[in-house]
């Protein structure tokens, strides 16, 4: 069993209550590995050890553990997100560029909002998303056709996007498949491909 997928049964076993209201700091970020009970970061904290302290899950207790729920990704592509957790809400990509809001406790869709790439797009690596970002209540999505995009978390409306003008086209090759990185007041992101 993955350190993710453990995580994630912790959450449903430990019946977290759903609000949904991001409103991630900064700090919040800094110190994301005080609060194990969400998944602020791709990699959980900027540890990047993808390693949680919940301890509700034991080699005596794991033979208990029972499904909660089941979400149907709407997608064939490959599927290579890791969800974002935030107070009892969780944030995923569904290839190649779809971002959902689930409960995490009962699966129940919140929203979801849909961005269709350029079909110009020629990813080198398959048509995948590895995930989103977050700070205060907006999600930041980088896209198979270069675009970048920040989403409200509490309604999943386009805030805006942006296509950086120094960027190689993607119409070469290249891609943001990776999930962005918040540091401070600054959203990182990077491309693939060529």
């Amino acid at each position: 069993m993955t350190k993710l997928l453990k995580v994630l049964l912790v959450w449903f076993a430990a019946g977290v209550s759903v609000q949904l209201g991001a409103q991630v700091t900064s700090d919040d970020l800094l110190n994301a590995a005080k609060e194990p009970q969400n998944w602020l970061t791709y990699s959980g904290t900027y540890m990047s050890q993808r390693y949680s302290t919940l301890s509700q899950i034991t080699p005596e207790n794991v033979k208990n553990l029972s499904l909660a729920w089941v979400w149907q990704n709407r997608s064939l592509e490959l599927f290579e997100a890791t969800p974002l957790v935030v107070n009892g809400v969780m944030y995923t990509v569904q290839p190649p560029n779809t971002v959902v809001a689930l409960d995490a406790k009962t699966g129940r869709v919140y929203w979801t909002y849909e961005y269709d790439p350029s079909p110009n797009s020629r990813a080198c690596c398959g048509w995948v998303n590895r995930g989103l970002a977050i700070l205060g209540n907006t999600l930041f999505m980088g896209t198979l056709d270069q675009r970048f995009l920040a989403i409200d978390a509490k309604t999943g409306h386009l805030l805006w996007s942006t296509q950086p003008e120094d960027v190689p086209s993607f119409e070469r090759g290249y891609s943001y498949t990776v999930a962005p990185l918040v540091v401070k007041d600054k959203v990182i992101v990077s491309s693939a491909g060529g």
